[in-house]
């Protein structure tokens, strides 16, 4: 699975600056004090920072400031080298402020709120998610800085920190009805991924189907089930068949193994379709393998025109065998007799001595939603259990139901 990547996008969320020019006119500084400031204030204005902030040492240099002066000084400092983009500056001003405790609520918020995106922008993750710590301490709940924290603990590689974060987060929201976008639920995956919570990213990867569904996250997810400890090789053709109903059937060796199979299991009308559809794909019929890849299709299709022939009598060859009526019935919902081929599976489900019953119920369930019977199809997968990878490929089926009948 590829390791998903996240830029280093930083936010807005910064100490206003009107604030600060509006604390230079404050009456309460000395004259003294107060002048600088003005001027520093007119400079601002005009985009001339360097006047600014030559001004504003001239204030600094004032003997015995009061509290008050210092900190409408440093408030003064700290906008004028956020708005000249000297970030490293701006960013120890502001912290420089906050551990003054001379601010509190929604001033403590701004200066927090700015110097969590000041330092983030600065690769200093340590430093931001200490920012941010004083933001929610001061009520700060603006959700943008919560999804910061987690990205900042992301790039500080604690990434089981991120991801109890996030999932926190993610539910938070389904609680109330909302959707995780698709960029939570990558850092979440993410993040067990490399906190190595195997268990969690297969949860997750779940989500990304369900809700953005996409090639690349069902091969991972499908990827993932089929390297689950015994997960059964009876289940290749299945695998096969959820692969194409998803869209990550992407080479020649995948048209072609799928078929070989298919032919083997005495399911000649599903090899035919498959290879059909390799063909009409571009990815057969090219190359030194060509011809045996048109051997391959006329034996599929002479053996399936063979067995169309002989549709009534596949039902009556199962006789009272469950077995038998399972296996029959999986042939007819591949020459397209779906109604005959369930009834035939669902008759071997109330029999008796049914050797694979939980993989009869899935074939059942997956024929229902081939079919278009989606209700149906995942009533009965939902039916599915089994330790050899029967449930959790029912469960993947579930998942592309549901999102195909959206």
């Amino acid at each position: 699975m590829r390791l998903f990547a996240f830029p280093l996008a930083l936010m807005v969320g910064a100490l206003s600056v009107a604030s600060a020019l509006a604390a230079a006119s404050d009456a309460s500084l000395r004259p003294e004090v107060g002048r600088p400031l003005e001027k520093a204030k007119r400079f601002f204005d005009h985009h001339n920072y360097a006047a600014s902030l030559a001004q504003i040492r001239i204030a600094e240099s004032v003997r015995n400031l009061t509290p008050r002066e210092r900190l409408v000084v440093a408030e003064m400092r700290g906008a004028t080298e956020q708005a000249s983009s000297d970030t490293a500056s701006a960013a120890r001003t502001y912290e420089g402020i906050i551990a003054s405790g001379q601010v509190t609520g929604a001033d403590l918020q701004k200066l927090a709120a700015a110097d969590a995106s000041l330092t983030y922008g600065l690769r200093d993750y340590a430093r931001t998610i200490a920012a941010i710590d004083h933001y929610h301490k001061a009520g700060g709940h603006d959700p943008a800085f919560q999804a910061l924290l987690i990205q900042a603990l992301y790039q500080r590689q604690d990434f089981a920190g991120a991801a109890r974060l996030e999932a926190a987060q993610i539910q938070l929201q389904s609680t109330a009805g909302q959707q995780p976008t698709e960029a939570q639920l990558q850092l979440l995956a993410a993040s067990q991924q490399q906190a190595g919570d195997t268990a969690g990213l297969r949860n997750t990867l779940q989500l990304l189907v369900l809700h953005y569904p996409n090639a690349g996250y069902w091969t991972n997810l499908i990827q993932r089930v089929q390297a689950s400890p015994g997960f059964s090789d009876r289940l290749a053709l299945d695998v096969y068949r959820l692969r194409r109903a998803v869209g990550t059937l992407t080479t020649t060796a995948d048209y072609v193994d799928y078929a070989e199979q298919a032919v083997v299991a005495g399911l000649p009308g599903e090899a035919s379709a498959v290879l059909e559809e390799g063909y009409a794909r571009k990815l057969l019929g090219n190359g030194a393998e060509a011809p045996r890849q048109a051997r391959l299709k006329t034996l599929a299709d002479s053996s399936a025109a063979d067995s169309r022939h002989s549709l009534g009598q596949l039902a009556a060859q199962a006789g009272s065998d469950p077995n038998q009526a399972e296996i029959q019935g999986e042939r007819l919902i591949a020459l397209g007799d779906v109604g005959q081929g369930t009834a035939l599976i669902e008759r071997s489900l109330h029999g008796t001595g049914l050797r694979h019953p939980d993989e009869a119920r899935l074939h059942l369930g997956i024929a229902y939603v081939r079919a278009g019977q989606t209700t149906k199809g995942v009533q009965v997968l939902r039916t599915v259990g089994g330790i050899g990878g029967t449930a959790d490929l029912a469960q993947l089926w579930i998942l592309y139901a549901s999102r195909h009948s959206l």
